[in-house]
């Protein structure tokens, strides 16, 4: 799953129309790195992966969301408003996304060294040194709060959301990744620190590099960003889900559309009848 995202990100990270030139290697501490050399525009586009999404959750669903969200609420020496200030200041963008599988973190910055030393010393205070102040975790807790309020009045996510647990029953790719409200208000700051030093590791990472540097260069980079991390350990698999039981679920629901949501599990890629893409 990994590799097919990180290919993925390549290809919208270079915006290129042409067939990419993808380098592969693998670090000392075992970050997978995939580098596409694009000397077209002076820029650098690097995004970091952590198999870190949330079916890492455990019992305490909305974990790895909430922890992804306050990456950017400060780190290192920086508060979040110096923070801000600091990539503002010099056009850099960092920002963060998380599926039920992936943690990314994502940074785009211009090629130029003084600058782009600077992009890469605070994407590597962010995934390695969030503060995880309290007042950043009670303000982000808030806001997811917010959004699953919300998301509780949508017909739609309702939908969405039933279907995953009819789906997964009890694996962990059931549960909403924004967590449940009594999740949510327990988790603490040794929680969340105590999840980020598991999983955000060099050897539970890939990085898709893409940009104007060659692969020295582009070595180089890698290895000071992976330096800041803690070497660690790969996540274990995750266990393949049960097959469901086929059913209906049905919600009276107050709204004046009705969504129906069909789905069933796909053929695993390990399975021997999956059929590859072309060059996959």
């Amino acid at each position: 799953m990994i590799r097919q995202l990180v290919l993925l990100v390549l290809v919208l990270l270079s915006s290129l129309a042409q067939a990419l030139e993808i380098q592969s290697w693998q670090t000392e501490q075992g970050t997978r790195v995939m580098f596409v050399h694009a000397p077209q525009l002076p820029m650098v586009n690097l995004s970091v992966l952590f198999d870190a999404g949330s079916a890492r959750d455990g019992e305490q669903p909305g974990k790895a969301r909430l922890l992804n969200e306050l990456l950017l609420e400060g780190a290192g020496d920086l508060d979040a408003d110096a923070l801000a200030r600091e990539l503002e200041s010099r056009g850099i963008e960092i920002s963060t996304r998380i599926s039920r599988d992936i943690a990314w973190v994502n940074m785009r910055s211009l090629s130029d060294k003084a600058i782009l030393t600077v992009a890469l010393d605070t994407l590597a205070a962010v995934v390695a040194r969030p503060r995880l102040d309290e007042d950043a975790i009670a303000r982000v807790k808030e806001r997811t709060l917010a959004e699953l309020r919300l998301a509780h009045q949508s017909a739609e996510d309702v939908a969405d959301q039933m279907l995953m647990q009819a789906l997964y029953g009890k694996h962990p790719y059931a549960h909403d990744p924004l967590g449940d409200e009594k999740s949510l208000e327990a988790l603490n700051g040794q929680q969340l620190r105590g999840f980020h030093d598991r999983y955000y590791t060099a050897a539970n990472a890939v990085i898709a590099l893409v940009g104007n540097v060659d692969r020295n260069q582009a070595e180089l980079l890698v290895g000071r960003l992976v330096s800041s991390l803690p070497v660690g350990e790969k996540a274990a698999a995750l266990p393949p889900p049960e097959r469901p039981r086929p059913g209906t679920t049905r919600k009276i629901f107050p709204a004046s559309q009705t969504h129906i949501n069909m789905g069933m599990l796909g053929i695993s890629r390990k399975d021997p009848d999956y059929i590859s893409p072309a060059g996959g």
